[in-house]
């Protein structure tokens, strides 16, 4: 009897594992089509303001990136720029010792907390699809 007690719970951590793989793999696919969603609603590049001799060039556009990474059991979607200064350009909150976006910014550009704030609607319905196919629902 206690065989096929052993056999049982070795199928059950079988069916298991394999349930976990394909959360993780939907938690995966999700993030990734999550986080490339919300880089495509980032605004173009605001103009130039009328009458500036500031020389731009364009590297804070061409720097925003995401990234998809584990965190333990989390699958976290990033989005954001290295550059030093686009917290003074991009950011509602401070990011260390710099920010939050310096008033000339404001108004003219953008940031990324409104860019994903305005994206969450359509974020949530991208897990609502991935959840219902991986149960089989589509």
């Amino acid at each position: 009897m206690a065989e096929f007690g052993i056999f049982i719970i070795d199928r059950a951590s079988g069916e298991i594992e394999r349930i976990a793989r394909g959360i993780r793999a939907y938690q995966l696919r999700a993030t990734q089509k999550a986080v490339i969603y919300v880089h495509s609603t980032v605004p173009p590049y605001p103009p130039k303001p009328i009458g500036s001799s500031y020389r731009r060039t364009g590297t804070l556009g061409r720097q925003i990136t995401t990234e998809v990474r584990t965190v333990g059991i989390d699958v976290v979607g990033l989005i954001g720029s290295p550059t030093v200064y686009s917290p003074w350009v991009i950011s509602e909150k401070r990011v260390g010792s710099r920010g939050p976006q310096a008033w000339m910014h404001q108004g003219r550009w953008w940031t990324l907390h409104k860019v994903v704030r305005e994206a969450r609607q359509k974020v949530i319905e991208i897990y609502r699809q991935g959840l219902r196919e991986l149960l089989g629902l589509k």
